[in-house]
């Protein structure tokens, strides 16, 4: 009776400290343009470091259902802004 939202980022060349500032924003927008919830997830990553490269996971927990027609904006940023937080 929930909804979970689950995404990863993917990057390559990462320098030596490939986490600082990057960051995600979920946003659920239900079909009439309400918005259901907006949040920040943390990014969990995990290095592969044959090519240094790295993946970061993310989750999002609604605590009921969305209702049909609900749109889920996801939108990752590389570097930190004025309304971002690091988590």
């Amino acid at each position: 009776a929930e909804t979970v939202i689950r995404g990863k980022v993917y990057g390559s060349r990462v320098p030596f400290y490939p986490t600082y500032g990057k960051h995600v924003h979920v946003t659920v927008i239900s079909s009439d343009g309400k918005v259901i919830a907006s949040e920040n997830p943390r990014l969990i990553w995990q290095r592969t470091s044959k090519f240094r490269s790295a993946t970061g996971r993310f989750t999002v927990r609604l605590p009921e259902p969305v209702p049909n027609g609900t749109v889920v904006d996801v939108v990752f940023h590389d570097t930190l802004h004025s309304n971002a937080s690091v988590s």
